[in-house]
């Protein structure tokens, strides 16, 4: 409970992380919150009177009005808990149309695509008596089976007769196991382990299938596919048979699951009967067996008491989920998995009890300090039964207090080919060079390299694909946004030439990807569509740019750890620091030609007053919180800014004269909460980047701001107005709307006209909410590389 009670803390817009706080004293704070406040809350899924009351204890009577609905699958229950609403079934026209579109994605007239099939679904749908669950699950088969009337007839048949009569819980299992058993072998085991997990929990895609890799449930690799790979498409498929739900995240990705309760319900006791998964809680529990092979720990007390008998069975189990309470565990020998949820220093703690009887070896990489080291130390116990504990760093002075320094050794000059040559040619065999006549001078590169592979990397790269180009600056470890970096690339002028056939944005790709090839960045994918996002650059890559930096006077760099000597010229200054009282000294420099600014986690009263900049190309104050006050006011004083990209501000909406900023390239305002932009944006006419959020409204007129590129999140709501402007902006590469009311015809039809004229849109993102838009009549343009509706 609670578990729930933060949750509903959270939900009401108050996050509580304070892990001390009983059930007691979340009840309280939630009666507080909501004392004189209207206010409506929907509980899903009672299953007990008790915890109701509970509850119900949580929820005032407040002055002000409110409502509390309750669901729950038990009718004695509802009416105890304050009397009981029967949902009725989907009557026949909405069954047919929800199994319609599930099959064949059309759902018009209601009416089956397939004459000979008209017959047997009318049948299905009455045994699934207007559930809209039992047709989905149903549907999900029957997609899977062509359209070959005997097949449908065999689901139709191995459904029951009874459900024609009623369709009840016992009923809805038998449609539910008949969907488990289509499954593959594979498929089953996989569901299965979802048992692990406790009712209405969300459960993270990447997460749930590394555990899955980690049980052994994914072994044969396919040609040209990694486990993970292979694991999404398990993912998928469960998915697409309806056995789990899909979340999607902000950004339209598929990154999480849900399992159905009835689902949940089957699979815990099929587990059980298997013996596949044992679970432990506070509300429901299955029975351990002669052996715990797989263990759930899902209780929300601070300790979890476990009787002896059931300690005694967990000597071989592989796996075990616990939110807390794990120290008692030390009778486990093979575990292979093992997930510790909600993290906190109380597992930590545990975690040390944990690892006193085991053996254990652990690597920390790259240690900065000893005072950091002597806080993980702390969490490491001396283990009676052996361990091994190994630590990295760049100064010999840490390594030899941290506990005595192994200099790594140099590759040999064998492992330094291999290493060489793979990286150029896709090749190491025999360690050979393919050109004999070469062989000397890459020997003598090698020597040069002195062993060190980051160095032998860099420069392969560079035979590989000879080129040059500059590095950007920013913070260590920092992942640095593609999309972002690209625009600060084009507001400074290092790209400018354009190639026939190709824009800015793309040739600044291509320089994005030489320095991916040259190794001198590292790549970050996006976990979900194997995209590259965003890149990181090497410490020591890092390091050696920063040196460049300095003696060329390209950045000044001032933060709480080093500084670059200012010069009397600062070109371009990047701002660093978390606290307060640490001065950066602004004040005495000449900022009048700063070309560039950039504040990470910068204090607001260390940031220099805008006025103090006259040749201004970027200001990035994403990562910086301006405070009251600090209104924009000389914002339209910056007449050569090209790029502009502010993050959470105390003001209401962005002043007035930004129009004035006539060469503006990049105007990025998400994270701002800005109710509408000012009418004089579409004075914007070089403007080709506009990142809004999706609740800011556009002013009339934007089809003037024709060098728009990219676009995101364009707000269209109950407005034909703005669809109408939209088709003028032919230069959208990339596109991002927020559309509603969806189901207004009007709107979808001048929405569609206009997305058939946008011909050199690249990525399409549509957010519809409020109905259901008809993209029919719309032709996706020959470009199209990425489509999310």
């Amino acid at each position: 409970m609670r578990i729930f009670f933060k949750g509903l803390l959270y939900e009401l817009g108050k996050n509580v992380n304070d892990e001390t706080l009983d059930e007691r004293q979340l009840i309280d704070q939630v009666r507080k919150f909501l004392q004189m406040k209207r206010y409506c809350i929907v509980i899903d899924d009672i299953w007990s009177v008790s915890i109701w009351d509970m509850i119900r204890c949580a929820l005032p009577d407040s002055i002000g009005g409110y409502i509390i609905i309750t669901t729950t699958r038990i009718l004695k229950i509802a009416e105890q808990v304050g009397g009981a609403y029967k949902m009725k079934p989907l009557c026949l026209d909405s069954s047919r149309k929800l199994l319609y579109r599930r099959i064949f994605g059309n759902d018009e007239k209601y009416k089956c695509p397939d004459e000979h099939l008209a017959e047997v679904s009318d049948r299905i749908l009455k045994k699934c008596a207007g559930v809209p669950l039992a047709m989905i699950t149903i549907a999900s088969l029957l997609a899977n089976r062509g359209r070959d009337k005997m097949e449908w007839y065999e689901v139709c048949n191995s459904i029951g007769t009874e459900l024609e009569y009623g369709l009840d819980i016992e009923n809805m299992r038998k449609i539910l196991a008949y969907s488990y058993y289509d499954l593959s072998s594979h498929l089953r085991t996989c569901l299965l382990y979802l048992s692990v997990f406790p009712e209405d929990f969300i459960i993270n895609k990447g997460r749930l299938i590394r555990m899955w890799i980690g049980e052994g449930f994914i072994q044969c690799e396919k040609q040209g596919k990694s486990l993970f790979e292979l694991g999404e498409f398990y993912f998928n498929e469960l998915v697409n048979t309806s056995m789990i739900q899909p979340i999607q995240d902000s950004f339209g990705r598929l990154s999480s699951c849900r399992i159905h309760d009835m689902v949940l319900d089957l699979i815990r006791s099929l587990s059980s009967e298997e013996n596949f998964v044992t679970v432990l809680s506070d509300m429901d529990s299955t029975s351990p067996s002669n052996m715990i092979r797989r263990l759930s720990l899902q209780n929300s007390k601070k300790t979890h008491v476990m009787d002896q008998t059931t300690r005694s069975l967990l000597q071989h189990a592989r796996s075990t989920r616990v939110p807390n309470g794990i120290g008692n565990l030390t009778c486990l020998e093979d575990l292979l998995v093992l997930d510790i949820d909600g993290s906190s220093i109380n597992n930590i703690e545990e975690l040390s009890q944990l690892t006193e009887l085991r053996r254990y070896c652990i690597v920390i990489d790259d240690i900065w300090s000893v005072s950091i080291w002597d806080m993980i130390r702390c969490a490491l116990p001396d283990s009676i039964g052996g361990y091994i504990i190994i630590t990295t760093t760049r100064i010999l002075k840490i390594a030899e207090q941290v506990g005595g320094a192994y200099k790594m050794k140099p590759l040999c000059l064998d492992s330094s080919r291999k290493l060489l040559y793979r990286r150029i040619f896709g090749n190491d065999e025999k360690y050979k060079w393919a050109d004999e006549h070469l062989a000397e001078v890459y020997d003598r590169i090698l020597k040069k390299c002195a062993g060190v592979p980051l160095a032998i990397i860099t420069i392969a790269s560079l035979l590989a694909n000879r080129g040059r180009n500059k590095m950007e600056w920013y913070e260590e470890d920092y992942a640095i946004e593609k999309f972002r970096l690209i625009w600060m690339w084009i507001a400074e002028g290092f790209v400018q030439h354009k190639e026939q056939g190709k824009g800015l944005y793309e040739i600044g790709e291509c320089y994005f990807n030489e320095l991916i090839n040259k190794s001198l960045i590292q790549p970050v994918y996006d976990r979900h569509d194997a995209i590259i996002e965003f890149c990181r650059v090497h410490d020591m890559v890092l390091d050696l740019v920063c040196s460049i930096l300095s003696e060329e006077n390209f950045v000044t760099m001032l933060n709480n750890e080093h500084n670059t000597s200012p010069a009397k010229k600062v070109r371009r200054l990047l701002l660093q620091s978390n606290m307060a009282d640490h001065a950066i000294p602004c004040a005495t420099m000449s900022l009048l030609q700063v070309r560039s600014v950039v504040a990470f986690s910068l204090p607001s009263n260390l940031m220099p007053a805008l006025g103090s900049f006259r040749v201004l190309r970027v200001l990035d104050l994403k990562s910086c919180h301006l405070p009251q006050g600090c209104d924009l006011k000389h914002l339209g004083n910056l007449l050569h800014l090209r790029y502009l990209r502010v993050g959470r501000t105390y003001s209401t909406e962005l002043p007035d004269d930004v129009g004035n900023l006539r060469y503006l390239q990049t105007l990025d305002l998400v994270g701002t909460r800005f109710d509408s932009l000012p009418s004089t944006v579409v004075q914007l006419r070089h403007l080709m980047c506009l990142c809004i959020d999706q609740n800011t409204r556009v002013p009339n007129g934007i089809r003037s701001l024709t060098s728009l590129e990219d676009l995101s999140t364009l707000n269209i709501c109950d407005s034909t107005n703005v669809t109408e402007e939209l088709c003028h902006l032919t230069e959208l590469r990339t596109l991002e709307i927020f559309l509603f009311p969806a189901g207004k015809e009007t709107l979808g039809k001048s929405l569609v006209m206009s997305l058939c004229k946008l011909q050199k849109v690249q990525s399409l993102t549509i957010w519809a909410t409020g109905g259901e838009c008809n993209f029919d009549a719309w032709v996706a343009p020959r470009h199209l590389r990425r489509l999310q509706l």
